[in-house]
């Protein structure tokens, strides 16, 4: 279904249809034009006494406002799936993305364009660890108007009161001190038989731990430093009865391995060894990493109970995590996964996590408490996350609790300071998603609208008797002058009933510019073909300046042969639904015909295509 609204013949009119579409594609999609009383090719233009164009080139720029005005993303961004975080480019149809709601819904269409001109903007986030490359017009939960200095407590009272609300806010209207909101996501799946120990162990070995060739687990350690997480991994190995070895270098560096399998058991019956292929731990290598070896929180141990959640989380921090200054939790990794997946559980706890990624370069030589020399080389890309010490985090490390915060929590989200909001050199692809239900998607960094636009969200009608039909039916083509085509518009052909008349009697078939002919494009039935047919008259008195006389059945093999190789124009039938009854009342609005309200008691027919090609050689 589409929304039409039609274009005026007039220049100012024109561009005005145009920008009314284009505002209303920010929120929704299924919008078109009727373009059928802009006058034809050759038309004259009274105020410059030039010849007109025709319609073709102003649907161009239709087409190129439709395709700038989308609201998108830069490739890389970071979008939470149930999968974990994922960059937007590798996010597919039928992937399940975290919504405003804090649940997860599919994603049904994945849109691409390529773009030259749209404006962007770079929205730097306070708790998040890379800024959002966005599309100007690209809505973002968001609170505004609150002041940089003011308590939270303040904020939160004067929420409670109405004075300040959230609402959708377009990316470029952000400014330095609003607040964006995060989404909290809901769902708990516990995995049968795991423990709050098993769950911590598994942060361990994201943390510290590897798999050697699928067959042997290791953690390593300083003894002297990291004794506390050490002597957890033996008293777990001890427990469930695996055996376990260490190795060590110096007074720095431990060890503790084992294998992954229980390895070898003698046969009670026959006395012979045979190997038990069952695990000896709830992991395998593909919970610790991802198809590309980077490590990762596996999608079946995202969402934990809570208390689980922490546990996963101590052993996260236990290993690659650290205390500045006694109060400031930070932590470091080389896996841009691992990092994003570790805020997430923290966002699933209501604890939003600020970050940044830095590269250090490796040319240096390090000597070990052996004596021994270590060289190292190249660059190291790491990921550091500033968490907050919120009550239940700061617990697992031991450390005082912050008493006040820079962000807060209402409904379902948390709402964090957006930092910057600068101006951006247009990204040359860019990407959105279209989503089940929930028209909304969390990134990394913000809660955002999903646009509302898709590919050919706007569409140009035209009715079949316009002087421009025939390059009409051309605009979706991949050949010709790309200035007369629109590679991203859907266009429909309203067909009226005489034109189907003179195709299965093998007539011709003349076409008019609207501007003399200014009553055609709203008559029905018997009033439409005596006003055409009388114009075709004139015609053939000479009285008409702008037509054209062609055989139906061509412009009709033309339609069907375009219809197949384009998949465009649609065909539409605008007065099958009305042809035996007067109209009441007319409004240019949803579905591919005009809509006319039907009697009390009584449904509106709608005929939007024809259903019987075969009937026509």
């Amino acid at each position: 279904s589409c929304y039409l609204t039609t274009v005026p013949d007039d220049l100012e009119g024109i561009y005005s249809a145009i920008k009314d579409n284009a505002l209303l594609s920010k929120f929704a999609g299924g919008l078109g034009n009727d373009w059928t009383r802009v006058r034809g090719m050759g038309a004259h233009i009274k105020g410059t006494n030039g010849r007109s164009q025709g319609v073709v080139p102003f649907m161009k720029v239709a087409n190129d406002t439709a395709v700038a005005v989308n609201q998108c993303f830069a490739p890389e961004t970071t979008v939470f799936t149930a999968d974990g975080p994922k960059p937007i480019a590798e996010v597919k149809v039928g992937d399940l993305v975290l919504g405003q709601r804090g649940r997860y819904r599919e994603v049904t269409e994945h849109f691409v364009y390529d773009q030259k001109s749209a404006p962007m903007v770079q929205v730097a986030v306070k708790h998040a660890v890379n800024d959002l490359k966005v599309t100007a017009g690209h809505p973002f939960w968001a609170i505004q108007g609150i002041p940089i200095e003011q308590s939270i407590e303040r904020t939160l009272s004067q929420i409670e009161h109405g004075r300040f609300q959230p609402q959708w806010v377009e990316a470029a209207k952000l400014e330095h001190g609003d607040y964006v909101a995060q989404v909290i996501p809901s769902e708990v799946a516990p995995v049968e038989g795991l423990t709050e120990a098993d769950a911590r162990l598994y942060g361990i070995l994201l943390g510290d731990g590897h798999l050697t060739r699928g067959s042997e687990f290791g953690v390593s350690g300083n003894p002297s430093r990291d004794g506390g997480y050490l002597q957890f991994v033996r008293d777990c190995l001890t427990e469930r009865g695996i055996h376990y070895w260490e190795n060590g270098r110096g007074d720095t560096y431990l060890q503790i391995k084992w294998a992954l399998g229980k390895g070898l058991a003698r046969c009670a019956t026959t006395g012979q060894y045979v190997g038990l292929d069952e695990a000896y731990l709830p992991f395998t290598y593909a919970d610790l990493c991802d198809d590309a070896g980077n490590k990762r929180i596996a999608r079946r141990f995202s969402h934990l109970p809570h208390n689980q959640t922490l546990a996963l989380i101590q052993g996260l921090l236990e290993t690659d995590g650290g205390i500045s200054r006694g109060k400031e939790i930070n932590f470091t990794s080389t896996s841009a996964p691992l990092a994003e997946g570790l805020r997430y559980q923290l966002l699933r706890l209501g604890i939003p996590c600020a970050g940044q990624y830095r590269e250090r370069a490796n040319a240096r030589e390090g000597t070990r408490s052996d004596g021994s020399v270590i060289a190292f080389t190249g660059t190291t890309r790491a990921f550091d996350l500033r968490i907050p010490a919120a009550p239940d985090i700061a617990g697992l490390v031991g450390i005082p609790a912050l008493t006040k915060h820079n962000w807060f929590r209402l409904g379902n989200c948390v709402y964090t300071r957006v930092k910057s909001v600068s101006p951006l050199a247009p990204v040359p692809v860019v990407h959105d998603l279209k989503v089940e239900g929930d028209e909304t998607y969390m990134t990394a960094a913000a809660l955002v609208h999903n646009g509302g636009k898709r590919k050919g969200a706007v569409c140009a009608y035209l009715e079949t008797w316009h002087v421009d039909i025939e390059e009409f039916l051309d605009l979706r083509k991949n050949t010709g002058d790309d200035r007369r085509r629109t590679h991203d518009m859907n266009t429909a052909n309203w067909v009226p009933d005489l034109f189907m008349k003179r195709v299965a009697e093998n007539q011709h078939w003349t076409l008019f510019s609207p501007d003399e002919t200014p009553d055609l494009h709203d008559l029905t039935g018997q009033a439409f073909e005596a006003a055409y047919t009388a114009y075709e008259a004139r015609t053939e008195r000479g009285e008409m300046k702008v037509h054209k006389r062609i055989k139906a059945v061509d412009l009709w093999r033309k339609m069907l042969a375009m219809l197949f190789e384009t998949g465009h124009p649609w065909l539409a039938d605008a007065r099958h639904a009305v042809r035996d009854r007067p109209p009441l009342d007319r409004l240019q609005g949803p579905v591919q015909h005009p809509l006319h309200q039907p009697a009390r008691g009584r449904r509106a027919q709608f005929q939007l295509v024809y259903r019987n090609y075969p009937t026509y050689q």
